[in-house]
């Protein structure tokens, strides 16, 4: 059977040859699908390539379908040839439909675009953004994407947009383009639109704009520089509709199409009449000279992907583009593809001769790919936001305390504290432009608006390739601004856990802070109570009898830097702090007025006493302490009230209104009122017992700490009931501009990366 309708086709085509170009064509087109229903009996045989044979039934079935469909064909051409009183165009047509082959020249049915099926979140609560922005610390998205392939086809991860808007860009590292898989096909150099073997027909593909056909390329007009109209390959003008999605380097080659398949171009003198009637098509003749730009391989890429049927571009004599439906391989030009690209100098641009190579292929999951790369980007972007806002809380913090406890000092007469204040001012400078460096914040605000315009692409058309170019250079964009944000953030991270000790833990808690708060109230408190006034320990006669209970101020090597933290929270501080450097006391302030103070010592080298005489102490709560006053928990109330006594604070102010202390030490709470303005300088009782610190220099000041209007009432809060965190509402300004928090639109936990 097959012998016998390939004989009658091949005599059909013989005898019926017509002096019209086209009608001769389609017989062509008809032995190449001849050609290859013959590589696929082969192949179902088991006769190509030492193949493994496949089900004998299967393949008699397939072979046997192959053949009355191409027996149908033939009978349908008969029929048109029979027909009287058909110009050539209408019986080209008829042959055309009846071989199941587009004409090259045709319009393309577009093809499907997938889109995203992701659904817009209702808004985020504060612990989903804390959550996604710890998925953003943990799993940044351009990391994840470098080892993530953008379909399942054998291609370079990184190879759609090596270009920013402005400037070239160094070049990516690709991979060899996937060989054919069959014998025939390699001998073609035809891609077919259905190759899965036993699968049945085996038609060039119709309507299949992606992949190449007979005839590709073969219908041309050239670029009208007079008339300023561009060219056109078949019905279509080029950088229009996009067919192809991504490309990879296949090699450095001396390509005989140039020469041999240069149909329109200066080569047509040497055109040798294809059997496929293909022809290359150039940039330089169909890109109106205004409008062409520096070569290098994706300029070259963006050009060919918008023509149809074209699955390879080349790039000849370092900087002539052009695309083609197949390459050959052939004898001739010496040397390498040394000359560098135009446009990109990195790139090279194939040589004398020599053909620069690139295969293309449609994967059609850009959209999906612009809303992983905005997921990505999104939980980026509020991971630096969660470090940015926290930096920014804690420098405010720093400046208000700063600005503040140096009009307190002068008003008391307190050298010490200026300096502290100069120094918290000094610390809060550098947070505050720590990310003010000319880049953070900018790549922010523009990543953020890539974002948000990745919102609106997604559903655009992306079979337009202007379309197609805005999702890529937005897909390039979530890659390299992420990683600018990203670091910007670590820096930022780095710093906050300096400025809070326990930024880190509080970060693990994945917005979740459920009992954290307390817990760590209560550990500040019992932290506490390992320190004692360092004027106290200074004088062991001293006793709590005495009405001479003061506050305190004290100078010496400073740890790291100063710290927005409580009484309790900067005694912990203290205490965790070992290595490299060991704290060995710390400053403590609080007032109504500005927000904690805490600086850390490593070495103390003098101290003042602040007494207020305007104040009158409580005696009978001064009392020595009793061995009852141990409480449950650890609690001595005994150090809760030489803390609070020395150091001016009341319990809330100290510990927090809903610490152990206060719950466990109701009565020494109870009496003791905290001052407008507390300061107190505590040392750690292990390096006092050690034989004292009898080189600190001390000083008696009797005037109250912050001036006369320095008086007791409980005005400091202390610690709030919840964990505070970073107002996220404002902005923060950065030269002329402002940067805000994001509005989330990709779908929450969209990717899942761990």
């Amino acid at each position: 059977m097959w012998a016998l309708a390939a004989l009658a086709v091949l005599g059909l085509a013989t005898a019926t040859r017509s002096p019209v170009a086209d009608i001769d064509r389609d017989f062509d087109r008809a032995s190449v699908q001849l050609r290859l229903a013959r590589s696929q009996a082969e192949r179902l045989s088991g006769r190509d390539d030492a193949k493994t044979p496949l089900d004998p039934k299967s393949a008699a079935q397939s072979l046997r379908t192959e053949v009355h469909s191409l027996r149908k064909e033939f009978d349908d051409a008969d029929t048109a040839l029979s027909a009287k009183d058909l110009s050539s165009d209408q019986l080209q047509h008829q042959l055309s439909h009846a071989f199941g082959v587009a004409r090259s020249d045709a319009p393309e049915p577009r093809e499907p675009r997938r889109k995203s099926d992701m659904k817009v979140p209702a808004n985020l609560t504060a612990s989903d953004r804390w959550y996604l922005a710890e998925q953003g610390r943990k799993h940044p998205y351009f990391k994840v994407q470098q080892t993530t392939p953008r379909c399942d086809k054998s291609k370079a991860v990184a190879q759609k947009v090596k270009a920013a808007r402005e400037g070239p860009i160094a070049p990516v590292t690709q991979r060899k383009a996937p060989q054919h898989q069959s014998r025939s096909l390699r001998k073609s150099l035809i891609q077919l639109d259905n190759v899965i073997p036993g699968s049945g027909r085996r038609r060039v593909a119709q309507g299949g704009a992606s992949m190449a056909i007979p005839g590709a390329g073969g219908n041309q007009k050239l670029a009208d520089e007079g008339r300023s109209l561009p060219g056109h390959v078949g019905f279509q003008e080029p950088m229009k509709t996009v067919y192809k999605d991504g490309f990879s380097e296949v090699g450095c080659y001396t390509d005989a199409m140039p020469i041999s398949a240069d149909k329109f171009g200066d080569n047509k003198d040497q055109y040798k009449g294809q059997l496929d009637d293909v022809s290359v098509v150039w940039y330089k003749q169909h890109i109106l000279k205004e409008n062409q730009q520096p070569m290098y391989p994706t300029r070259c890429y963006e050009f060919c992907r918008t023509v149809p049927h074209m699955v390879y571009f080349g790039i000849v004599n370092g900087g002539d583009c052009y695309c083609t439906p197949f390459y050959k391989p052939s004898a001739g030009a010496t040397g390498n593809c040394d000359q560098p690209c135009p446009g990109n100098p990195t790139d090279m641009c194939g040589g004398h001769g020599k053909s620069s190579i690139f295969e293309m292929h449609y994967c059609n999951n850009a959209a999906q790919e612009l809303v992983d790369g905005a997921t990505g980007a999104g939980e980026v972007l509020l991971y630096f936001e969660r470090e940015a806002w926290a930096l920014n809380n804690a420098a405010n913090h720093l400046n208000d305390a700063g600005a503040k406890l140096q009009k307190v000092a002068g008003q008391g007469g307190d050298p010490i504290s200026g300096d502290m204040a100069q120094l918290a001012k000094k610390t809060a400078g550098e947070l505050e432009n720590e990310l003010k460096d000319g880049t953070c914040f900018q790549a922010f605000n523009q990543l953020q608006g890539v974002y948000d315009s990745a919102k609106a692409t997604k559903d655009l058309d992306l079979a337009v390739a202007d379309n197609l170019n805005k999702a890529e250079y937005e897909i390039y964009d979530f890659v390299t601004l992420s990683k600018t944000v990203y670091d910007c953030a670590k820096r930022a991270e780095a710093r906050n856990q300096v400025a809070n000790p326990w930024h880190s833990t509080i970060q693990g808690l994945g917005g979740d802070f459920g009992s954290f708060w307390s817990e760590h109230l209560n550990d500040a408190a019992l932290y506490s109570q390992m320190y004692v006034p360092l004027q106290y320990g200074m004088n062991p006669t001293t006793t709590l009898t005495d009405e001479d209970v003061t506050m305190s101020t004290c100078s010496g090597e400073v740890i790291g830097e100063p710290m927005s933290l409580w009484f309790g929270e900067c005694a912990a501080a203290c205490e965790m702090t070992v290595f490299p450097e060991k704290c060995i006391g710390f400053q403590s302030y609080a007032s109504a007025d500005f927000p904690p103070l805490c600086v850390m010592f490593k070495e103390f080298s003098a101290v003042s006493e602040h007494k207020c005489p305007e104040a009158k102490w409580d005696y009978s709560m001064l009392q020595a302490a009793s061995a009852d006053e141990q409480k449950p928990g650890d609690v001595n109330c005994n150090d809760v009230k030489v803390a609070v006594s020395y150091s001016g604070n009341s319990c809330d102010s100290a510990f927090g209104s809903s610490s152990n202390a206060k719950k466990e030490c109701g009565d020494v709470c109870g009496q003791v009122k905290g001052f407008t303005v507390a300061a107190g300088c505590f040392a750690s009782l292990a390096e006092i017992t050690k034989g004292g610190m009898p080189t600190v220099k001390t000083r008696r000041n009797d005037r109250c700490f912050g001036g006369t209007s320095n008086s007791k009432g409980d005005a400091v809060s202390g610690p709030a009931g919840d964990m505070p965190v970073a107002d996220m509402s404002g902005g923060i300004k950065f030269g002329s501009e402002t940067a805000k928090t994001s509005t989330i639109w990709t779908e929450k936990g969209k990717l899942r990366r761990r």
